[in-house]
């Protein structure tokens, strides 16, 4: 029985189906060479090639076996230990490698950002340009202005700290610089001895003495007893004793005063 021409189309359309694929022509893949000064642009391009191609490259070994076809020897040896002991998700944790390894944090582009001081050899349009490429989002910028503000020590310590709200960030700070303060504090009343010591005498007016507070002082290192106890104030001294008086700083006490 010939078969009619609507049984001869659908039995051509089901041999098309059954044809195989096109082989993908793996030599058109060409990706760009790694760019150390900006892998997060590396890789935007990157995923850009892999997402056009016909079928797009999705796997995650794939992706993985043509970007390390895209390092030089000196990127490739940063992530040696990724390349020749592939983890689970390769191509994900070799982007992440990557990127720490020769990317800028957003708070070292802030900075860079607050460091700017005129064009140099850019035309404005150029400027801004750059200036928005360092930074798109105004509370980071807001947030390194207000660590640049703060002294040195706070602004290590805050450095690393996970609070994104401004307000948060300054009471930690506010509790760092306490704490530094009561530190420096304790250290100028430990390095200065004689100078507590003579505090906590009081004078005689017009006696020519001096009455201590306390008479259970510590001896100071290098000092008799009573210049540990009286500094300047001191009537004897018992050698060895290098106290120096500021009257008479060349010359050292020794005997009675």
């Amino acid at each position: 029985m010939p078969l009619e021409a609507g049984d001869i189309q659908a039995l051509a359309a089901a041999l098309q189906g059954l044809r195989p694929a096109a082989p993908v022509n793996a030599t058109a893949v060409k990706l760009p060479q790694f760019w150390q000064g900006n892998p997060e642009v590396w890789f935007k391009q990157t995923e850009s090639v892999f997402t056009t191609r016909n079928p797009a490259i999705t796997t995650q070994q794939t992706k993985f076996d043509y970007v390390i076809q895209a390092l030089d020897n000196n990127t490739a040896e940063k992530v040696q230990s990724l390349i020749l002991n592939p983890p689970a998700q390769p191509y994900d944790r070799l982007k992440a490698a990557l990127i720490a390894a020769f990317g800028k944090s957003q708070a070292a582009k802030d900075q860079e950002l607050l460091n700017l001081n005129g064009l140099g050899d850019r035309k404005p349009s150029e400027l801004l340009q750059h200036m928005r490429n360092l930074n798109v989002d105004p509370n980071t910028l807001f947030r390194a202005l207000f660590l640049a503000q703060l002294p040195p020590d706070v602004r290590r310590i805050l450095a690393t700290s996970d609070k994104t709200d401004i307000g948060e960030l300054a009471i930690e700070a506010d509790r760092i610089t306490e704490v530094s303060r009561l530190s420096n504090d304790l250290q100028v009343n430990a390095a200065n001895p004689v100078q507590r010591n003579r505090q906590q005498t009081i004078p005689k007016v017009g006696m020519g003495s001096a009455v201590p507070i306390s008479r259970t002082w510590a001896t100071t290192p290098g000092l008799c007893k009573y210049h540990s106890r009286f500094g300047e104030l001191a009537r004897n001294c018992t050698p060895p004793c290098k106290f120096v008086s500021s009257a008479n700083p060349g010359n050292e006490q020794a005997g009675r005063r």
